[in-house]
């Protein structure tokens, strides 16, 4: 079993790769869940919209399993020098607000992504009343 210590350490080295990224990284889940709740129609869509474009260097990438299949699928968006932007219940329709929004523009779409608050795990369909 892994220590606190540990586990702190693994998530410093992986947010500092990820500030050494040069290219815009996507990743979709592609485990059951993720292929059962649609990603295959998402990674379609990325490798159409993606592979003849000259003018963003991005990479497009498939993970496993994380262990949140009702939010499924999921989308990791990794942009040089800022923070992983998860997204959630993604659709090819929902990916192609994300392409032009977050990845050519500039700007999360903040409603379809992941949130915690109060230490619980909360979807884009999800708000705390007060």
């Amino acid at each position: 079993m892994m220590t606190v210590e540990q586990l702190d350490r693994i998530a410093f080295l992986a947010k500092e790769r990820n500030q050494d990224r040069t290219v815009i990284r996507i990743a979709a889940c592609m485990a059951t869940g993720g292929i059962a709740a649609g990603s295959q129609a998402v990674m379609d869509l990325l490798f159409s919209e993606w592979k003849n474009r000259a003018d963003v260097d991005v990479q497009i990438v498939r993970k496993g399993c994380i262990g949140m299949c009702r939010l499924d699928p999921l989308v990791d968006v990794f942009v040089p020098n800022h923070d992983k932007v998860t997204y959630v219940k993604m659709t090819p329709e929902r990916m192609q607000r994300v392409m032009v929004e977050h990845i050519l523009g500039g700007q999360v779409v903040q409603e379809f992504t992941l949130h915690v608050a109060n230490d619980r795990l909360l979807n884009d369909y999800t708000e705390l009343s007060s």
